[in-house]
């Protein structure tokens, strides 16, 4: 006899026995379970009876079914709850001599709705109580496997919580997604937790390696809407023309982008694509992307200059090599490259032609570390919108706790807005981002002096890079490089502070001893510097008592740690 039990594989809970040739779904919605048993070679239209039967032995489903052409004999039936009750349902399959047996767990009909109801009141709540949103999705207790109780009764597969630091934030999001506020049924449920569980992967990771693995997994992956990016003429995926190069830096920028709300993540993937793959792309494939974002009526290009030019090449190639933050931004430059196309040619349009679709979608992101200009550098773009009793920026509803912070250093000129009234509070800051808001606030000099390896006078960061060299704050990797365009993490960052506040002789009064609940997941080098700051008053966790040190700094706490030092240092 074989047996498995019935594990959350998929939205439609799904189980292997141990001899992976029996395979068992359930729609825990529809309640339909579907199965196949590979009978062997040579076995068409051998007969295999199905029998299932309840915890008290009653048959409540019995049949006869035939091996195809493949050995596979495949069967369904609907788990009638009133007929079969709740407990361990067993299904016996059997061929000539050969009787093998599957095994699924059945949940109280009642406890599932108790569940579901208590997950969506939570999630409609304005505030809602992320511990509640946890409790419901795990329950209390544990099964002799380890399993959480209510976990094994919604057969949630946990395969990525519990490879989080910080599991608590899977809970955080889902309760703050607005796109949760209309959950229905047991699969939107388990759904709602296997996206937010992705996006904890991502918001935790730097790693695009991460972000590979949760694409290729059908459980998490969802977040990205493959399968709705545009198509190619020819069928092909956007994606997909794109190489594996190209496709890491797609993968970059999302790791970059700090979102944790999935329509926003999905529409920003979508822009990423099409944004990287023109910027670092072959220049050849430029106008199949741009006509596949046209056709998906993602984007809206006016195509009647470009169609009339005989030389469209000068166009397709200066599409690449730029980085772009919206569609509008991408049509803006299309455009202009195709008029000046036609003033150098000496070409006059025709009234024929033919454009793209509607859209508008804007989705801003980090920006590269090699920029010609520091007014070019998107973080450091000023935003002009001090109106007394209004917020400067109209994003930071997404991280009001920073609103004092980001403001105020906003009126030192520490920080600056980010373009069209926002300031991008969860994307992710760069080594060299966080180097001038640091040389900015110690009222450090710029400095025009080469001292990295990779950082040229061209580089709008140049100067501070120098600055924070000298003053002992960055020295660069054993290469001597800057790596400017890195993530910086917020371990990395507590090292920074640290000894920039060293160097200015500050000295703040500790007052919390205690460490951080994750405190043996800090490096070495940099734990000194995270209790020093965590008990001076500078540093707090993400959630409850847990710091997440290798996690992406964000903007917003970069403001709110400067802002911190700035009133409790007396600077």
């Amino acid at each position: 006899m074989i047996a498995g039990i019935l594990t959350g594989a998929t939205i439609n809970s799904a189980v292997c026995a141990a001899d992976t040739n029996v395979k068992l779904e359930r729609n825990l919605e529809t309640n339909l379970v579907s199965g196949e048993w590979f009978v062997g070679n040579d076995t068409l239209y051998d007969a295999v009876t199905v029998k299932v039967t309840n915890p008290d032995g009653k048959v409540i489903y019995l049949d006869q079914v035939y091996a195809d052409e493949a050995g596979r004999a495949k069967f369904d039936y609907i788990h009638n709850a009133d007929n079969a009750g709740a407990g361990l349902i067993t299904v016996v399959l059997s061929h000539n001599d050969e009787v093998v047996s599957v095994t699924y767990k059945v949940a109280d009909p009642d406890l599932i709705n108790t569940i579901i109801g208590q997950i969506q009141s939570e999630c409609l709540k304005e505030q809602p109580d992320y511990a509640a949103i946890k409790n419901a999705y795990l329950g209390a207790d544990e099964n002799a496997d380890g399993i959480p109780d209510n976990a094994e009764i919604l057969n949630l597969n946990l395969e990525v919580y519990n490879t989080l630091t910080n599991k608590d934030k899977v809970f955080s999001i889902l309760g703050s997604d607005p796109a949760n506020d209309s959950i229905a049924g047991i699969n939107d449920i388990k759904k709602a937790f296997y996206d937010a569980a992705a996006l904890a992967k991502i918001s935790e990771s730097n790693s695009t390696a991460a972000v590979t693995e949760l694409m290729q997994n059908e459980l998490y992956s969802d977040i990205f809407k493959k399968d709705s990016l545009p198509k190619t003429p020819d069928g092909k995926s956007v994606l997909d023309v794109l190489s594996e190069t190209v496709k890491t830096k797609v993968y970059d920028r999302i790791l970059l982008a700090g979102i944790t709300q999935k329509e926003k993540f999905s529409s920003s993937f979508a822009l990423f694509v099409l944004a990287e793959g023109l910027r670092y792309g072959e220049w050849q494939d430029n106008l199949k992307l741009l006509k596949a974002y046209s056709d998906a009526k993602l984007i809206t290009i006016d195509y009647s200059v470009y169609n009339t030019l005989k030389n469209k090449t000068a166009v397709d190639k200066a599409m690449s090599g730029k980085e772009y933050n919206s569609y509008q931004e991408i049509k803006d430059t299309f455009e202009a490259a195709a008029e000046a196309a036609e003033k150098n040619a000496g070409e006059k349009p025709s009234s024929s032609g033919g454009g793209g679709g509607g859209g508008g979608l804007t989705v801003s992101t980090l920006p590269a570390a090699q920029k010609s200009t520091e007014e070019n550098n998107i973080a450091e773009k000023i935003v002009k919108t001090d109106i007394s009793g209004v917020p400067l920026f109209d994003d930071m509803t997404e991280a009001k706790w920073a609103i004092e912070a980001v403001e105020a250093l906003y009126k030192k000129n520490i920080v600056n807005g980010a373009g069209e009234n926002s300031f991008e509070p969860n994307r992710g800051i760069t080594r060299a981002e966080f180097v001038k808001m640091l040389v900015c606030m110690a009222d450090i000099e710029p400095v025009n002096e080469n001292v990295f390896n990779d950082v040229t006078p061209g580089d709008w960061f140049y100067p501070y890079a120098a600055a924070a060299y000298n003053a002992r704050i960055s020295e660069g990797d054993e290469n001597k490089n800057f790596n400017g365009g890195n993530l910086i993490n917020r371990e990395e960052m507590s090292a920074m502070v640290h000894r920039l506040i060293n160097m200015m002789n500050v000295k703040l009064a500790q007052s919390d001893t205690a460490e951080f609940d994750d405190a043996d997941t800090i490096s070495p080098w940099a734990l000194d510097s995270v209790n020093y700051l965590k008990g001076g008053g500078v540093l707090n966790g993400r959630s409850k008592n847990y710091f997440e040190p290798k996690a992406v700094l964000t903007r917003a706490e970069a403001a709110v740690v400067i802002y911190n030092v700035i009133n409790k240092g007396g600077i």
